[in-house]
């Protein structure tokens, strides 16, 4: 009886101390992109985030795990990629999250086919639209061409980028990426770099407000780190405490 009244009060410790852990959501994976060439694979959408209405007879041979969810449909087909998405219908959508890692101009293209007409997908980043791609010339869902799309000026960091299907007659592959990183200024010297350097005294103190100022940025971020590491060993220790505590109270035997 004892065991069993333990097992039931250290189960309900642990589970309390997972629960006050905040859960992370995320993607399903965040894509890097750097400068040069860059591929997005279709079949690397958002988990959780996408618009689907099934389809029958589909297929999730790339994405096993989105058949119990009812999410879009993959196959491996003969892309040459990881696989495709397909059994598209117009209104439906699959997003990608992305990490520039520099600023920017991206071009975009996209590797479709179509077997049943010309399909179209409008291509988004953060809801605004960058251009369209078409599988005009396409003969076949595994008849692969390169469909241009457009190109847009970004920042560094992360975005968001979403691929809707216009007219669900289209397989998607792949996005491809083209960075090309932000010019290097050639301008003239400005007027600051250009003057006459400060006497020893005034440079010394603005070089030691910089640093002051990095090393107050840095220990901020190592303050805030360390509070949340400081949060989960108080946690962590108190319910250790608590389980010896139960144990001690538990298994202590009455004086005769």
């Amino acid at each position: 009886m004892v065991k069993k009244v333990l097992s039931i009060l250290v189960v309900s410790v642990l589970m309390f101390t997972l629960l006050a852990i905040p859960a992370i959501a995320a993607p399903y994976e965040t894509i890097n992109i750097k400068a040069g060439d860059n591929t997005i694979e279709a079949v690397h959408f958002d988990t959780d985030d996408y618009s689907d209405d099934g389809a029958s007879d589909a297929k999730y041979e790339a994405r096993p795990e989105m058949e119990d969810a009812g999410g879009p449909q993959t196959e491996i087909g003969s892309s040459g990629y990881e696989g495709n998405v397909g059994w598209t219908n117009g209104g439906e959508w699959v997003q990608y999250t992305v990490n520039f890692e520099s600023a920017g101009k991206a071009t975009f293209s996209a590797e479709v086919a179509s077997g049943n007409d010309v399909g179209l997908i409008d291509v988004y980043i953060d809801d605004a639209l960058i251009g369209q791609a078409s599988s005009d010339g396409s003969t076949d869902w595994q008849d692969w061409l390169t469909s241009d799309i457009g190109s847009v000026d970004v920042t560094a960091g992360t975005h968001v980028i979403k691929v809707e299907f216009v007219n669900g007659n289209i397989n998607l592959a792949a996005l491809l990426v083209n960075l090309e990183g932000a010019a290097v200024a050639t301008d003239a010297p400005t007027e600051a770099e250009t003057a006459a350097p400060a006497d020893d005294a005034d440079g010394d103190a603005t070089t030691a407000a910089a640093e002051g100022e990095t090393t107050t940025a840095a220990s901020d971020k190592g303050e805030d780190e360390g509070i949340n590491v400081m949060l989960l060993v108080i946690i962590a220790a108190a319910a250790v405490i608590v389980i010896i505590i139960i144990v001690v109270l538990v298994t202590k035997k009455k004086p005769s």
